[in-house]
């Protein structure tokens, strides 16, 4: 059975109070453990992921759905950039966005996996169908696996990153990403200091 995306380990904070005269540790020292980099040296390709995970589950509302702590659901979401090469610093990566879905029955076989943003409340996107990757039943009939996926521009990925808020929808499923997952996207934009991105102009 594939491994299914699972959700990072919670960012460590520094502190910020000073120790013993000596500086504080920044924030942005910290790694970012949702953020993992790897390279294949037999495609000679690096990927860097970041992995977000939806809390709660999903509640049916007919027309839609949205998370409401149902345990019966789990949802996660990844971006995962791809580039040949070990240089960051120069690399323009090949974007992915993966959505995996666990559940008791088929989520995305029963509607069209359209991908579908709302940026900062006003402007709506259609970014476009995904793709199905994977589709697993599980043993002993504990529930069914899916995952999904779309590729898109670096400079998507960038604008998205800017939304102070962000709700999305992948087919019946809607949720938005919270304050502490946009700040991650951001800083997984900013991995990528070459590709045309209007945040990487910016200070933090």
């Amino acid at each position: 059975m594939r491994k299914f995306i699972t959700p990072a380990l919670l960012l460590l904070v520094a502190s910020a109070i000073s120790i013993n005269g000596q500086e504080p540790k920044l924030a942005q020292d910290v790694p970012n453990l949702n953020i993992h980099e790897s390279y294949d040296r037999f495609s000679d390709l690096t990927s860097v992921s970041l992995s977000i995970q939806i809390s709660g589950g999903v509640q049916d509302l007919g027309g839609g759905s949205i998370y409401a702590g149902n345990p019966a659901r789990s949802l996660s979401l990844a971006v995962i950039g791809i580039f040949e090469g070990t240089d960051i610093s120069k690399a323009v990566p090949k974007v992915a966005i993966v959505v995996s879905s666990r559940s008791r029955e088929w989520v995305y076989l029963k509607s069209p996996t359209l991908l579908q943003v709302i940026i900062d409340g006003k402007t709506r996107a259609t970014l476009g169908e995904m793709v199905r990757v994977t589709s697993e039943v599980e043993p002993r009939g504990r529930g069914v696996t899916e995952q999904v996926r779309l590729m898109l521009p670096f400079g998507v990925i960038a604008e998205l990153s800017n939304a102070t808020k962000l709700e999305m929808r992948v087919g019946p499923d809607e949720f938005d990403l919270k304050k502490e997952q946009l700040q991650d996207l951001r800083e997984w934009v900013r991995r990528f200091p070459a590709a045309k991105s209007p945040y990487n102009t910016h200070q933090k």
